[in-house]
């Protein structure tokens, strides 16, 4: 049985505005909807990278998006936007079960499906 993809909500992706924080140990990015913050994300530079020089390798931490703004394309966005930078994104090691579909579904590119032991 196949699931069905939510639709993203073109109008508000259109509305919504990102600000990417980064640092030598994070990303960060907040997702503003005018003035009122409706989501955001945190990651990690990938400790398992530190010895090859990889900088643009990130582990999402926590991703999370206000109840009105759920299920619209909004953590894709944030995903999508890191990984047109450049990034290279794995899946936490505790995925909610909202943060499975949202890997699972993977409607950005540069997604790594298979990935190896972190440590």
């Amino acid at each position: 049985m196949r699931r069905r993809r939510n639709p993203d909500d073109p109008a508000l992706l259109a509305r919504v505005k990102l600000k990417i924080t980064k640092s030598r140990s994070r990303v960060d990015v907040r997702a503003y909807d005018g003035a009122q913050m409706v989501g955001g994300a945190m990651f990690v530079r990938a400790p398992w990278t530190a010895q090859r020089h990889e900088k643009n390798v990130l582990e999402s931490l926590s991703t999370e998006v206000s109840k009105p703004y759920q299920r619209k394309g909004l953590a894709s966005l944030i995903y999508r936007t890191l990984t047109a930078q450049g990034f290279t994104i794995h899946p936490s090691s505790s995925q909610t079960w909202q943060g499975q579909q949202l890997w699972e579904g993977g409607r950005w590119p540069g997604k790594r499906e298979v990935y190896q032991k972190r440590y």
